[in-house]
């Protein structure tokens, strides 16, 4: 995915010269997309994204995604502007897949704000599994390097009925 025809993130998240799977665009009740074999992204006329099942089930929506913006601290005293938007979710979801550190050793699931980072000692990463059927990975074109790690600008947190995504750009 690139940005007014800008060269590709360079980040070994992703692998540009690979084929992507194959896809088509789409029209729903939802609005309008792509599709695959693994289930199809819409947006509507309200700036609402849709991520619906391969048989076109809703599984979570974002609230306008004109986003709110926030200040948010990174750790390591670093605090940078984000914009945020939510993803809808279910009261009893849990979010699985978050990375861990020393004191996560009887943790599963992500708890309070995921603040992605490579130190000595801990990894966490802007992805999740969620039990309500889907799972989100965020890729970032930067990070900010400290004497303590690397800290990646995508954060999100669970809250309640819905999951919180923040990210710079």
């Amino acid at each position: 995915v690139t940005r007014n025809g800008e060269s590709p993130i360079d980040t070994p998240m992703v692998a540009p010269k690979t084929a992507d799977m194959p896809y088509k665009p789409v029209k729903t009740e939802f609005g309008a997309g792509i599709a695959s074999d693994a289930g199809s992204l819409v947006v509507n006329d309200q700036g609402v994204l849709t991520v619906l099942t391969p048989d076109g089930r809703p599984v979570t929506r974002t609230a306008d995604l004109g986003s709110t913006n926030t200040t948010a601290p990174l750790g390591y005293n670093t605090t940078v502007s984000l914009a945020c938007f939510d993803l809808s979710s279910t009261k009893q979801a849990q979010l699985y897949g978050r990375g861990a550190g020393p004191t996560d050793d009887l943790k599963m699931t992500a708890e309070g704000r995921v603040i992605p980072r490579v130190a000595n000692r801990a990894t966490y990463v802007p992805y999740y599994y969620s039990t309500d059927g889907y799972g989100v990975l965020a890729v970032v074109e930067k990070a900010y390097n400290t004497s303590k790690g690397s800290l990646f600008p995508a954060t999100y947190e669970g809250k309640g009925e819905a999951v919180q995504w923040c990210a710079d750009g």
